[in-house]
């Protein structure tokens, strides 16, 4: 069952960006398999596995172990790797204007807080059907 719960958040998760993509900029199958947007997957899929350990052994160890892991995951996801995407963005600028040979750097990288928390409810939501 645990398999089942990870294996349908990221699906669902990444069919909910595609769609959102789409509604948004057109379809583009790609979206499928990319970093960022909304909702975030990193975090629905590390929220989904904190709470499947709660549900599983209570406050244990392991549960705030995965906790500590998934806060990481969070907080990298928003700050450091969205920080990258900024970054990326100035130096794509930069290559262009002093026309720089060099491959296009990807400014996708990271989530807005709005799209973390998209993705912990989420994975909270899809974690809690299969054990209410």
């Amino acid at each position: 069952m645990i398999a089942v719960i990870l294996v349908l958040v990221v699906v669902l998760s990444q069919t909910i960006k595609t769609a959102v993509h789409a509604f948004k900029h057109g379809f583009d199958i790609r979206i499928l398999t990319s970093d960022g947007g909304f909702p975030s997957t990193h975090c629905a899929l590390v929220t989904a596995l904190t709470f499947i350990v709660y549900f599983e052994q209570g406050l244990s160890v392991l549960f705030f172990a995965v906790l500590v892991f998934s806060l990481l995951v969070v907080n990298d996801s928003v700050k450091v790797r969205r920080e990258t995407g900024e970054e990326a963005k100035l130096l794509n600028i930069l290559v262009r204007k002093e026309h720089i040979a060099g491959k296009k750097l990807s400014e996708h990288e990271g989530h807005s807080p709005a799209q973390a928390f998209a993705g912990i409810i989420l994975g909270f939501l899809i974690t809690l059907l299969f054990y209410i």
